[in-house]
């Protein structure tokens, strides 16, 4: 999945949420929130918000602080890219800071 997330542009961006789809159904907040930040920056408000829902479940505290306090990079290579874009992404999705 690491790849295909790094390497998503908008062409990309519906393999990286059914990859995301696949991995979340473990219960993964991680996934869920990497699929909500997907879901946001697409422009699919709505779907981020029924995703981010079930990152709240799992994670009632989750905040884009736990997310960076966690250092979840996809690639070593792109710690800043991943960080930014992920971050961008989940505070398009409503995660609090």
């Amino acid at each position: 999945m690491g790849a295909r997330v790094r390497g998503a542009d908008a062409s990309g961006r519906d393999l990286v949420i059914t990859a995301c789809h696949s991995v979340a159904a473990a219960e993964d907040w991680l996934a869920y929130a990497r699929l909500a930040a997907a879901c946001a920056i697409r422009g699919d408000a709505a779907k981020a918000a029924q995703i981010k829902a079930k990152v709240d479940a799992i994670v009632p505290e989750f905040a884009i602080s736990r997310y960076k306090a966690r250092r979840c990079v996809i690639h070593r290579d792109a710690v800043g890219r991943d960080r930014e874009h992920m971050v961008a992404g989940l505070r398009k999705a409503g995660v609090p800071k």
